[in-house]
């Protein structure tokens, strides 16, 4: 006798589609990445011990010779770096990619609750609406801004044309979640894939 362990696979998308009348919107939660969540927790846990011991340090003068330069970068630099993780702990907790078509505009917006920055493209002047996959190459000095490794970063984005520009996407998703929504998305743009 044996013991088979399985979990059944889902197939549906991690986004939920709302009908707008005449337009449509696209919420797509952020993906969870348990390692990311654990690690960066102990990570901020321990940064804002050794960040406490050194402001403890300046201001008692413990810190050798007055207030040293070198100890107040360092403390700036500490903060804006715990800063980004704790950006990063939070878009994996609470981070929310939206896309939407209504109006005669596209709109992207990526946010934390109601913190969110977005842009909006005119719906005329976009055209080739298109999943694309990310190409890393491991040449490139930057890879790391491209990986999908990055928390809010995934293998599968959305590209178009728009004007004279491309303009590209990261919703966080994977290439075949990706191909699905810029079907759904090029049924409501005028110039959209028939």
């Amino acid at each position: 006798m044996s013991l088979v362990l399985e979990k059944a696979a889902s197939y549906r998308p991690r986004w939920q589609r709302e009908d707008l009348g005449g337009g449509v919107r696209f919420r797509i939660p952020a993906r969870t990445r348990w390692y990311a969540i654990v690690i960066s927790t102990l990570w901020l846990g321990m940064w804002a011990v050794a960040e406490g011991e050194v402001i403890g340090q300046i201001q008692d003068g413990r810190a050798g010779g007055g207030v040293p330069a070198f100890k107040v970068v360092w403390v700036t630099l500490w903060t804006l770096s715990g800063i980004f993780v704790l950006g990063l702990l939070l878009w994996q907790l609470i981070g929310e990619t939206t896309v939407e078509v209504s109006g005669g505009m596209l709109r992207y917006r990526r946010g934390l609750g109601p913190l969110a920055v977005g842009r909006t493209y005119d719906v005329q002047l976009i055209r080739n609406l298109r999943a694309s996959r990310v190409d890393v190459d491991p040449d490139d000095l930057m890879w790391w801004r491209k990986s999908p490794m990055m928390p809010g970063l995934g293998w599968g984005l959305l590209r178009f044309d728009y004007g004279e520009r491309a303009v590209t996407i990261r919703p966080d998703l994977e290439p075949s979640e990706a191909t699905n929504l810029a079907n759904y998305l090029n049924r409501y743009l005028p110039f959209g894939i028939p």
